[in-house]
């Protein structure tokens, strides 16, 4: 009777124990807390670190591609509004969907309530047009919300080997279509 009633003690523990490590894993007890007590809807556990290989984020607008990032990884905050990004590229679009421009960085951040993002550490946008251009500065900044990406910390560009631009800060649109420069702006054009 005793080995009965050990075995029966055994299997009830086992499955606590199963039943209390299924709900971790499905997110839905961490350190005494549910994912919907701190305002998130998860399907995963939160943890400290969550992290993405080969992420592809794409932003859409009406029926088609605004812009997208595709990162070889991104480390995700905590509370799951953006991540940390690290070896960028991507793509702007036109109206029609179709790539007006790529760019790349080491570095970055994406922020999932506006959909802005912020590349850092040497960024290089080039356009995909014949007479296109290429930008180069230390950091740039865009969102959802706008059309428009602020380049600073030191801006050079090169329009079509045509002309030449350095300025502290530069805003342009998606296309190069329109380009403001500021603080100690010089160009080059050549006829």
């Amino acid at each position: 009777m005793n080995k009965q009633k050990v075995l029966i003690f055994l299997a009830l523990g086992l499955i606590i124990a199963a039943g209390v490590a299924s709900l971790i894993i499905a997110g839905k007890i961490i350190d005494g807390e549910t994912a919907g007590s701190r305002g998130i809807e998860a399907d995963f556990p939160i943890t400290d670190e969550v992290i993405g290989n080969n992420v592809t984020i794409t932003i859409t607008e009406a029926d088609h591609k605004k812009w997208e990032l595709r990162v070889k990884k991104a480390i995700y905050f905590k509370d799951r509004s953006g991540a940390q990004l690290e070896g960028v590229t991507g793509d702007f679009f036109d109206d029609a969907g179709q790539p007006v421009a790529t760019f790349e960085a080491p570095m970055g951040e994406y922020f999932d309530e506006d959909k802005k993002v912020t590349l850092t550490q040497g960024v290089v946008v080039e356009s995909t047009s014949e007479d296109g251009g290429r930008l180069s500065a230390p950091s740039m900044t865009w969102s959802a919300r706008s059309d428009e990406i602020t380049a600073s910390g030191g801006v050079e560009m090169n329009m079509g080997g045509y002309a030449k631009a350095h300025a502290e800060r530069c805003q342009f649109a998606l296309d190069f279509s329109r380009v403001s420069l500021f603080g100690r702006a010089r160009s080059e054009i050549d006829f």
